[in-house]
């Protein structure tokens, strides 16, 4: 099963329980869900990337929207650290490829190297270091 489904069933029973709830408590229990899927990582590159990622995503939500429901996205960049991503569908946005370089370009020494070879080709793939190198 890949993380994604995971991630996304653990999301389903937050909704049903937590969708009317402040925003705040929301994006603290999807970062729950998140690390939780993602614990064999590292440190706190977990909670990092969720606190990246999760920024940018409020950035772009909907104010109306509860952030539970556009937590989905998350799903996509779980399966990015977990070499699950679906190269066809790509669905994770182009400006998050920058910051998932940087992530990982940050922690790559704790990181197993498959890993790190992995995103950064995904990066590489989706022009993530383009970006990074015009900054």
């Amino acid at each position: 099963m890949f993380t994604s489904e995971r991630f996304l069933g653990r999301l389903a029973k937050l909704r049903k329980q937590y969708r009317e709830a402040p925003a705040e408590e929301q994006v603290a229990l999807v970062r729950t869900a998140f690390v939780g899927m993602l614990r064999a990582l590292p440190g706190s590159l977990a909670e990092e990337i969720y606190e990246i990622v999760s920024e940018r995503l409020l950035e772009r939500s909907d104010p109306g929207e509860p952030f539970i429901d556009s937590a989905k996205y998350l799903s996509d960049v779980a399966d990015v650290f977990a070499m699950q991503y679906d190269d066809k569908a790509d669905p994770v946005e182009a400006e998050d490829w920058r910051l998932i370089g940087e992530i990982v370009n940050d922690y790559a020494l704790d990181l197993e190297m498959d890993l790190v070879n992995y995103i950064m080709s995904r990066v590489v793939d989706h022009h993530g270091l383009d970006k990074l190198d015009r900054e």
